[in-house]
């Protein structure tokens, strides 16, 4: 227990005296068990401090109440003169969303004069001058995330993971009206429990009219915003794994993601494997996925441009990046549709996490293996994070290319680095080093989406003297970013907006605008950032 008193200032001892509870406050979210106690020499330095708690409050109420209140354990008022008559769990306050009445919290207390906590401030009961304190107790119990693992023993395919999904308790009623929703009335889906090698899985059937529509990657995504029992968020997530498909499509057959046809994929089945996927996963609160390496399987199949080995062509290309595992089976384990379902959703490959499990989900194959059960394995429940890591972050996951190089001319790297940026680089680095023959040399590192490996590294081998190239594959945290335009008395100026966990909004602006202005208007950068800070500061409070 730490102690403190105002000393009964009402000026600066106040101020002081709040400043230090909301430091208390946040140093809490370091700690495993804290608590500290402010004594108050009358009712209204009690009621200033706790309006800086407050504020702390509001804060976090404002990127994500329920990450960060499950650490306030207690807050309760005293009259150090008479023992509190209970203590008020922060869990009520946090499941109601409502002001917590903190009546009778103490000994004498009128119950017309309740102590209120509320996201936007608090009112404080009068007690006659009598000596006030508050007592808050911290504890840091781990965030949990949802979290799906996918465990590819015998590979995955669309119906796989739609049925595993539901098999999770997805209701297929849910799913089947939310395809519907995309002008597909006659669809039914149904899903039937069957056995492979002895044990249980569903296995799901999609059924609908005969047709042979070829598809273009609009038409499906006009389907797609058109279904209007389709959340945004599945939206979001069926469009991600089209992409993935549409990218590799074009590759393997040398086109557009535009003009690409869609065969397999695009026939209604698929769509349907597809969204409905996405529709289960969003029902389910699915935050995060991890899968296990894929096995392909062997041999060859026969697809809409003849017969191709396994992996077919693209299911070969959105694999890439993906780690595989080994497996003898002769059969086609994983299908494009299931590959780039883990390959836009997947944010790690490997074993299975350190996870609570809620639930296990299986899918059932067509086929039936000699020896292993054809079932895809889903489980759910949540893993530990951090939660003062969380809040309004995006993730995703990029590739890093690097090399060494000691024979490349400055020239010859700079050339290189801007033709890497204006491919679609998302960085590139340039680092110092010492060759294995003394020789002063540079790593360069290019950081770029999984899409454009194969690129960069065509640009890295033309334009370097790279004779090799490590690459691997990295999970990024990235704060939440909107770009904006603010007026000045100079003009317009560009800038981008991020949202800093526990913070709020932070407004940087571009550089090159800043330049620009600058001398468009013979003053300087610093002038110009400090012209666009406070009309983004004004352009805010309006």
């Amino acid at each position: 227990m730490i102690r403190f008193t105002d000393g009964g200032q009402q000026s600066t001892g106040v101020h002081s005296i709040g400043v230090l509870a909301t430091g208390l406050f946040d140093l809490g979210a370091a700690l495993t068990d804290f608590e500290f106690r402010i004594a108050f020499a009358n009712h209204v330095n009690a009621a200033a401090t706790f309006h800086h708690l407050a504020i702390r409050v509001a804060i976090f109420q404002g990127t994500n109440a329920a990450d960060n209140f499950h650490r306030i354990d207690q807050i309760r008022w005293v009259r150090y003169s008479e023992r509190p008559r209970e203590n008020v769990s922060a869990n009520d306050m946090i499941q109601s969303g409502e002001p917590v009445c903190f009546a009778h919290l103490c000994r004498g207390c009128p119950s017309r004069t309740p102590v209120r906590i509320a996201p936007h401030g608090i009112s404080v009961p009068e007690y006659n001058d009598t000596p006030l304190g508050i007592n808050v107790k911290l504890r840091n119990t781990p965030h949990m995330v949802r979290i799906a693992y996918f465990d590819c023993f015998s590979g995955i395919s669309g119906d796989m993971t739609l049925g595993a999904l539901i098999d999770l308790g997805v209701p297929v009623e849910r799913i089947e009206s939310a395809v519907r929703s995309m002008r597909l009335p006659e669809l039914s889906i149904t899903a039937e429990q069957v056995k492979k090698c002895g044990f249980r899985a569903l296995h799901v059937k999609i059924t609908h009219p005969p047709e042979h529509a070829h598809r273009h990657l609009h038409h499906i995504t006009d389907m797609i915003d058109r279904a209007d029992e389709v959340s945004e968020a599945a939206k979001d997530l069926a469009k991600r794994i089209f992409h993935e498909v549409a990218v590799a499509e074009a590759k393997v057959h040398g086109s557009t993601m535009e003009k690409v046809h869609f065969h397999e994929v695009g026939a209604i089945d698929s769509i349907a494997d597809i969204v409905g996927t996405a529709v289960a996963l969003d029902h389910l609160g699915v935050q995060t996925i991890h899968a296990a390496p894929v096995p392909t399987g062997n041999g060859s199949i026969t697809i809409a441009h003849g017969r191709v080995a396994i992996p077919a062509p693209a299911t070969a290309e959105i694999l890439t990046g993906i780690p595989l595992a080994p497996c003898e089976i002769t059969g086609e384990l994983t299908t494009p549709t299931g590959a780039a379902i883990l390959k836009s959703l997947a944010t790690s490959f490997g074993g299975l996490p350190a996870m609570k499990i809620e639930a296990v989900g299986y899918g059932a194959g067509t086929m039936d293996l000699d020896g292993q059960a054809n079932v895809l394995r889903v489980l759910l429940g949540e893993i530990e994070s951090d939660a003062t890591t969380m809040g309004p972050i995006q993730s995703d996951r990029i590739a890093v290319l690097e090399t060494n190089l000691d024979d490349s001319t400055p020239e010859q790297l700079a050339d290189c680095a801007e033709r890497l940026m204006a491919a679609g680089a998302l960085d590139v680095i340039q680092i110092p080093c010492m060759m294995k023959k003394g020789r002063c040399g540079v790593i360069v590192s290019v950081i770029t989406p999984t899409t454009r490996i194969a690129l960069m590294e065509q640009i890295l081998f033309q334009h370097s003297s790279a004779i090799g190239i490590r690459r691997h594959l990295a999970d990024r945290h990235k704060l939440v970013r909107t770009s904006v335009n603010v007026e000045t008395t100079m003009g317009p100026v560009r800038g981008k907006v991020v949202v800093v966990p526990g913070l709020g909004e932070r407004f940087t602006v571009e550089d090159d605008d800043a330049r620009a202005v600058a001398t468009a208007n013979q003053t300087t950068g610093q002038e110009v950032r400090r012209l666009a800070r406070d009309a983004w500061d004004d352009q805010r409070k309006k």
